[in-house]
């Protein structure tokens, strides 16, 4: 009796240790496909917002848009409250502050209201604009917001709007100064020293 019940014992520990590996190593390679995933989309998005870069370089909270090595714009990703959940929203911008594209990352609003955010018709309307101009029409801005959706439209307005205010926008400012700097007096650099009452300058 004691045998045929350690017998039991057993095989219903190795039947769950099968199983637990089988489900582990389906966990596994299911979470590698949505990460590459994940990575192809991210590219495409990046493409996408950015379209005159051959090259993008991950800076961690942003990426740099490059053609032929140079920079022409740069990228980030918003986050914003919608109607039902957080949209995340990729945004890039060139270095004359234009918006040149934006796309809905990822949403949970509603399907058929809210969800229309995902449409060319709405995240169009970004392109080219300037900070002054993001807000909906009802706002003063220039964008026509989803009929029976104002408050997820709203959101990606917002959501726009303050990653160029916190980040994008000082982006472009730093690089374009920097570039300045390198031009000056054909390349060299100059910095002004200031000691007691005389002014000087160096390279």
């Amino acid at each position: 009796m004691k045998s045929s019940m350690f017998r039991s014992a057993a095989i219903l520990t190795l039947v769950c240790l099968i199983a637990a590996a089988l489900l582990g190593t389906a966990y596994t390679a299911t979470a590698e496909r949505i990460e590459q995933q994940s990575i192809i989309a991210l590219k495409q998005s990046l493409n996408q917002v950015c379209a005159e870069a051959d090259d993008f370089k991950d800076e961690g909270d942003y990426y740099v848009a490059l053609k032929d090595n140079n920079i022409v714009g740069f990228v980030a990703i918003a986050e914003s409250q919608g109607y039902s959940s957080i949209i995340k929203i990729i945004v890039g911008m060139d270095i004359n502050k234009e918006i040149t594209g934006i796309r809905v990352l990822d949403h949970a609003e509603t399907p058929g209201l809210g969800a229309n955010i995902v449409k060319p018709g709405f995240y169009t309307q970004f392109d080219r604009l300037s900070l002054s101009d993001i807000a909906l029409r009802k706002d003063n801005g220039k964008i026509d917001g989803i009929t029976a959706a104002t408050i997820s439209s709203s959101a990606v307005a917002e959501g726009v709007r303050s990653v160029i205010e916190d980040k994008l926008e000082n982006l472009v400012d730093n690089n374009n100064n920097n570039q300045e700097e390198q031009t000056t007096g054909e390349g060299i650099a100059t910095r002004t020293y200031i000691t007691g009452s005389e002014i000087t300058e160096s390279e």
